[in-house]
Parts: C-alpha cells; sequence; structure tokens
C-alpha cells in the first residue's frame, strides 16, 4: 500500500509544486506543497478510520474535542479549506483536487495504516537535498526497536509508574511509538501489583493509554509538521480514550528553555523535568550547513562540546546528560565521528568526565542511513554518580567489516551473536585521549606489542604535506596530446596524478599533465600556457585568494613550492580501503586528494623511505592503523596525516636492512606477492605477531 501512495503523492506534488508557478512569481515553496499533500493524506487516514465521518469543521466547532487533537486537526482543516486563498497556476490546483479523490479510492484501504505509515511516508517523500540539510534520515525499525528495548529492559512500572521517557528530536515519533508499546506491555503485565501497590481506581487497563500520554511520554523536534505526526501516530493507538494534554511540543531542542526568564508555556514545562530515559536520533548537521548565527549561538551555549568544526550532533549529548536523572539512561544512533576525529576530542573529554559509558554498538561503516553517507554508532550511557567511584564496564558490539553489507532486517540482538560483530567489553579508560580506541584486549594486545617495540612515532622522523590545489583543474590539468596540440610551453608541464593513481607499491601510469602555473613571472613570456588559462579567466578570478589579492589570478589556488614534489618521498591516497603507499622519485605533481612524506634531514643518514614503504604497506601495519584510523564508511578509512604520523616504528638496523632489501626487490618487479608475504612474516616474528587473516595480493 506505502508503494501506491507514494507514487500518487509524488505524482500530485510534481503537479502542484511546478517550477514553473516559482518563475511566475508564485510564491508555494516546496514544503508548503509537501505539507498540503500530507495532511490531505491524515485525513484521508482519520476519515477511514472512521475518526471524520464529513465536513471537518462542525467537529472543530464542538467543544468535546481535547487540546492536542483539536490543534492538529484545526492546523489541517486550515489548510482544507483555505485551498482556494493560494495563489495555485490551473494545475496545481487541479492537483489538489485530484489528489484528495484519488486518495478516496478503495485501493488505498487506510483503515489498515500501521503507526509507523504516516512516519515512513513522511521520511520517504522529503527531498533528500532537504532530509541531508536537516539532518534527518529515516531510522530503520530494528534500530529503533533495539534502542526502546534495550534503554527500557530494566523498566518496572511498579517502581517507578510514572517513568519519563523522552525523544527530544522526535521526527515523525517512530521512537516514541515504539517506547508506547513497550511501556504499554510493562504496564498492562504489571497491572495487578499496581493494582495493590496504589489502589484499582487509577489503574485500569482502560486507563494506561492515557496515562502514557499524559505522564510518560515526552517528544520535541523543530520540525513542525514531524510533532503532529508524532502525535496523531500516538492518539491513533486508542481513539475511544482521549488524554487530556499530550507532552509533544514544537521547538529547539537545544534551547535552555528551563532556563530562561520569559514563559514559554509548554516548552518551559517540557524541560522542568527531569527525564529516566532520553531516546532517538539526533540530526547530523555539519558546521558548514550550519546558519552563522546560529553557529556563534552554539559555540557561546556548548563550549564544552561544540568548537569551530564541530557536528550539531555533538551538542545533543551535552543536552541529554544535562536533562537524566540520576540513574537514568540516554541512548541514540549517532555519527561514529567524534570518536576519532580532532574536532571530537572535547566530547570524549566531556563524556570522559560527565558519563558513564554502557555500551557503544559501533556499525564501524556499515550503510545503516541509505545516502547519508555517515559511519554511526548506537551509544548508551547515564550521567555520572560523584558517589559511585567504581567504573563500570562497557559492552561494545563493533561490525568487522564495513566492506560487507550488513543485514538489519532481523532483530540486532541475533544480529550481533552472528559471525559478522565482535562482542567484547571494555573499560572506559581503556579508551584512550587522542581518540577512542574500539577493540578487543587481544587486539589491543597486538598493537601494543608493535608499540612496545617501536622507539619514534613517524612524526619523529618524517614531515607530511599535501598535494595541489588547482581551483579549477580545467585551466591546469590536461592530457598529453592535448599539451602537444596547444604547444603548452614544456618547461610548465609537469606530470601529474590523482589518489586512484597510487597503488601498494606502485603507480598507475597515466597521461596527465599539469600545468605549473606558479612559476610564471612573465604571461609574456608563456603565450601558448597564458591562452589555455585564459579560457577560464572570470572563474580563476573570482577564487578567495584572487580576490583578496594573494595571487595572480593565472596561478594555482594553492600551489605548494615546487622542490616539494621535486625529490625523493613516499606518496599515499587521503582515502582509501587499504593501506596503499608508493615511492615516487621526485617526478611527480600530486592532487589534493595525495599526500607526501619525506624524511627529515637529521633522520637522512638513519632512517630510509625504503624501509617506512615495507612497514607502512605490510598487514600488520594495515590492521595496527586500522585499529585506531577512521572509518568514513563502507570500508573507507581516513589517511589523513594527523592519524597517519601517528603510527610508531622500530629502530632496528638488522630489521631495517631486511625489510630495505625485499623493498628493494618488489620496486625492481621482483616476485610481489611472495615478497610481500615474507616482509609480513618478518614483521610477524619481530613483533611477536601471528596473522591468521586470509590477504589478497
Amino acid at each position: 500500500m506505502k508503494k501506491a501512495v507514494l507514487k500518487v503523492l509524488k505524482k500530485a506534488f510534481e503537479t502542484i509544486y511546478n517550477k514553473k508557478i516559482i518563475q511566475e512569481g508564485v510564491f508555494v515553496t516546496g514544503k508548503e506543497a509537501y505539507e498540503i499533500i500530507n495532511k490531505i493524506l491524515l485525513y484521508r487516514i482519520l476519515e477511514d478510520k472512521k475518526f471524520i465521518k464529513t465536513d471537518i469543521r462542525p467537529l472543530l466547532e464542538s467543544n468535546y474535542l481535547f487540546e492536542p487533537l483539536h490543534e492538529v486537526l484545526y492546523g489541517l482543516q486550515q489548510e482544507i479549506y483555505s485551498f482556494e486563498e493560494i495563489p495555485w497556476t490551473p494545475e496545481g490546483k487541479e492537483g489538489v483536487k485530484s489528489l484528495y479523490h484519488g486518495l478516496r479510492k478503495e485501493v488505498f484501504p487506510f483503515k489498515e495504516a500501521g503507526d509507523h505509515f504516516l512516519g515512513d511516508i513522511y521520511e520517504e517523500f522529503l527531498d533528500p537535498k532537504n532530509r541531508k540539510s536537516l539532518g534527518q534520515f529515516y531510522t530503520p525499525p530494528e534500530i529503533v526497536e533495539y534502542i526502546v528495548e534495550k534503554a527500557l529492559e530494566d523498566f518496572d512500572p511498579v517502581k517507578t509508574p510514572f517513568i519519563k521517557v523522552g525523544d527530544i528530536a522526535c521526527g515523525s515519533g517512530h521512537f516514541l511509538v515504539k517506547a508506547y508499546d513497550v511501556l504499554y506491555g510493562k504496564f498492562l503485565e504489571a497491572l495487578p501489583e499496581l493494582k495493590k501497590s496504589y489502589g484499582p481506581d487509577y489503574w485500569k487497563k482502560e486507563q494506561l493509554h492515557n496515562h502514557l500520554l499524559e505522564h510518560c511520554i515526552y517528544g520535541m523536534d523543530f520540525d513542525g509538521f514531524g510533532v503532529n505526526l508524532t502525535s496523531i501516530n500516538l492518539l491513533l493507538k486508542d481513539l475511544s480514550h482521549l488524554p487530556k494534554t499530550l507532552n509533544i511540543v514544537k521547538g529547539d531542542s537545544l534551547r535552555r528553555w528551563e532556563e530562561e526568564a520569559e514563559d514559554h508555556g509548554k516548552k518551559k514545562d517540557f524541560y522542568s523535568k527531569k527525564f529516566d530515559v532520553i531516546l532517538g536520533n539526533p540530526p547530523y548537521v555539519g558546521h558548514k550547513t550550519l546558519e552563522i548565527s546560529y553557529k556563534q549561538w552554539l559555540l557561546k551555549e556548548y563550549p564544552g562540546v561544540f568548537h569551530d568544526k564541530s557536528d550539531l550532533s555533538y551538542c545533543f549529548f551535552e543536552r541529554i546528560l544535562g536533562n537524566l536523572c540520576q540513574g537514568g539512561k540516554g541512548m541514540i544512533i549517532t555519527s561514529r565521528y567524534f570518536m576519532e576525529s580532532p574536532t571530537g576530542k572535547s566530547l570524549r573529554k566531556y563524556l570522559q568526565q560527565r558519563a558513564d559509558l554502557l555500551e557503544i554498538v559501533d556499525f564501524y561503516g556499515g550503510e545503516i542511513f541509505k545516502g547519508l553517507g555517515v559511519a554511526t554508532a548506537i551509544y548508551l550511557f547515564s550521567p555520572k554518580s560523584p558517589r559511585d567511584r567504581e567504573e563500570k564496564n562497557l559492552q561494545v558490539r563493533k561490525f568487522l567489516d564495513p566492506k560487507s553489507k550488513m543485514d538489519i532486517r532481523r532483530p540486532l540482538k541475533e544480529v550481533f551473536q552472528g559471525k559478522s560483530f565482535a562482542n567484547f567489553t571494555l573499560s572506559q579508560s581503556d579508551l584512550g585521549e587522542a581518540r577512542w580506541t574500539l577493540i578487543s584486549k587481544d587486539e589491543k594486545a597486538r598493537y601494543q606489542k608493535i608499540e612496545s617495540l617501536s622507539t619514534m612515532n613517524l612524526r619523529e622522523v618524517a614531515i607530511s604535506f599535501q598535494g595541489i590545489i588547482t581551483g579549477c583543474d580545467k585551466a591546469f590539468i590536461m592530457k598529453d596530446h592535448e599539451a602537444a596540440d596547444k604547444e603548452i610551453e614544456p618547461e610548465l608541464l609537469k606530470k601529474w596524478i590523482k589518489s586512484r593513481h597510487v597503488l601498494k607499491y606502485e603507480i598507475e601510469e597515466n597521461d596527465q599533465k599539469l600545468i605549473y602555473a606558479d612559476i610564471i613571472e612573465d604571461p609574456k613570456a608563456s603565450p601558448k600556457a597564458m591562452n589555455h588559462i585564459g579560457d577560464y579567466r572570470d572563474r580563476l578570478r573570482n577564487r578567495r585568494e584572487c580576490l583578496r589579492g594573494i595571487r595572480p589570478w593565472y596561478h594555482l589556488q594553492w600551489g605548494r613550492t615546487p622542490g616539494l614534489f621535486e625529490q625523493k618521498k613516499i606518496i599515499f591516497p587521503y582515502k582509501s580501503a587499504t593501506n596503499r603507499f608508493a615511492l615516487d622519485h621526485g617526478k611527480l605533481f600530486c592532487s589534493a586528494d595525495v599526500y607526501a612524506l619525506v624524511i627529515k634531514d637529521q633522520y637522512k643518514d638513519q632512517v630510509s623511505l625504503e624501509y617506512l614503504l615495507g612497514l607502512l604497506n605490510s598487514s600488520i601495519y594495515e590492521d595496527y592503523f586500522q585499529s585506531f584510523g577512521k572509518n568514513l564508511g563502507k570500508g573507507i578509512y581516513d589517511y589523513y596525516p594527523n592519524s597517519v604520523m601517528d603510527l610508531k616504528i622500530p629502530r632496528d638496523p638488522s630489521l631495517q636492512q631486511e625489510i630495505e632489501t625485499l623493498v628493494g626487490k618488489i620496486l625492481q618487479g621482483q616476485d610481489k606477492k611472495s615478497l610481500v608475504k615474507e616482509i609480513d612474516q618478518r614483521l610477524g616474528n619481530y613483533f611477536r605477531i601471528s596473522d591468521k587473516k586470509q590477504r589478497v595480493y
């Protein structure tokens, strides 16, 4: 049914929200058209469930309607009966009418619509670009189920009959609807004991619906229509019993409503309470997407966790911890980025000091949110008690192979017990300070052996640098035959590579050249190159550095210094699924998605690039790096130098000589497969590490 409804809705949207409308000066935004469509859908569902029989207006004028549903229906009525006032095109007006009649067909039995139907339609219909900018993404039901059941597994209705469960970024209400189901089941089972302990007058089965909605379920979201959907999804649970109030509020959850002097009504009341459980899927919004004024406000209000390049989701950790009662639990799914990134350092420190981390489910790059491109994890935590000095065990569940497809179409508890997940416990202090390393004690022992036998890290003996940013590849990058055809001055042409050309030990041949325009001192002396670059003059002049007068318009945006590239160096891609390091003898200029490292002058007589090349390309060091390197999703790791240069290396002349000899043979084109295995075996013996993984070279 959902697919058929989506088809009708999308067709109506294309008719109602036509770009021609905007061009003709009629300001019906895509969001407005979308909300109208959804309200018509909601109206049809209420009709089929026999809650609305004919015209909605008499219902709105009656006195028996309770406040929560009245608010939702009033907004619905305003839209449906004000269509004539909206400046539609004839096609748009016809689209609204045909949608309503189209949804009246018997092919859509809305009375059978489940709790998630409206939310699913809402989340699947919203434009992907808008969803990404808002940080809103559909949470798979298996994830919702696991989080809610785990967060409430110890809940005892008799001990805490007025439990408060909140979702402070509730969207369309999937988490709260599931929380309702779990709580309802627990209360129903405990009814005999509740009657015995607190009396039979209040504790009746027919009262449970109202009890949950009036006293136990709380939600807030900045999206008003999502709040309405949450309200309806909860109310539809039992339309025969109508609560006096509903604790689902429109507002910015990060605002300190409870601390502000002015009266904000429901918002202030919402945060005047402490929650026993807060769960959900807070929005992921990067710093580049945030409005400048809002970002400045966050920097002021959340200085302990939010800094210049932080994600909005960081602030939700602080907000949740601040609004949990002592012994309460927060459980959310959000980005895993902060565990390893420099920008997440403050948040890591904050959580170490303020939270007891109870469980982390690290999906480790396995795709949970389709199209999001963000690696995620589930975090379960409680406010740290000043009285409890005993460190609690942290349960870790970690997806083992982010390059493979993760099957979450069955209960996660079952998935975690399969071969695709590792399950182990850590002490919170084991997480580390520089980054959080979620590895078992056995895995940690492996890389601790490397570090115990290594006297320095890569940063001490080498320096790294990024490749060139052109600012406009079309102006400076061309193929060999193009350069020949245009007779570009030979002294300006440099061999050019991108990250895809860098392999283990090898650099793939390509026919691209860079016009290294930074060495053009007199444009008249390089007429052929200037003629080509000049075709992109307007675009080049609008680059930030050119507008500021920092460099001439015909130069590269960040050309670095030619001497950096004209030296022997190790080069490696910025993002990769495996360690891919290659040796260049000073012939290649690299793009910005490639980094390079060279030996510091004072160590050139002690450490060779060939030795480092053998270490870095080995399976031992690949596992070592990926034990703490930042996973970007789908098995891709971030090989940014702030992580790579932390790798420790042994200073053993005998080991170095052996590795150099083997690497030399590889570079001469000898049997690479057997030589790579020999390097792995030599390093394994040296570090007393056995490599049980099956490798493909």
